[in-house]
């Protein structure tokens, strides 16, 4: 076995162990936003709860742009606007790269 594996085996249980306890702890907030993030390939209930928890309400955001925008998903169409403030959620923009990157290696693998 690898020393990368070996360290991956390693973490394991107490990886498994915090999200055991994340679980119990957690209430389910919102179970509909839960089950519609959780339909999305590769989110599992840790990275759904993160997320959900980073938007707060969904509904906060009058149009779709808004949110796409407030996630930085797309680039400021204004270079000054960029450079003066930090716009949006970078979090949000973390969250979403991750799962495309699980989603792409999972697309691989097949």
């Amino acid at each position: 076995m690898s020393r990368s594996m070996l360290r991956l085996w390693v973490l394991f249980r107490p990886i498994l162990t915090i999200e055991r306890q994340i679980n119990a702890q957690v209430p389910e907030h919102d179970s509909v936003a839960m089950r519609l993030l959780r339909i999305i390939p590769e989110i599992g209930k840790i990275l759904a709860l993160v997320i959900l928890y980073e938007i707060h309400h969904i509904g906060r955001f009058p149009k779709v742009a808004n949110f796409i925008s407030y996630a930085r998903l797309v680039k400021c169409l204004h270079e000054s606007a960029c450079n003066s403030a930090k716009i949006g959620n970078v979090h949000l923009k973390w969250h979403f790269s991750e799962v495309a990157c699980l989603f792409i290696g999972s697309i691989a693998r097949v």
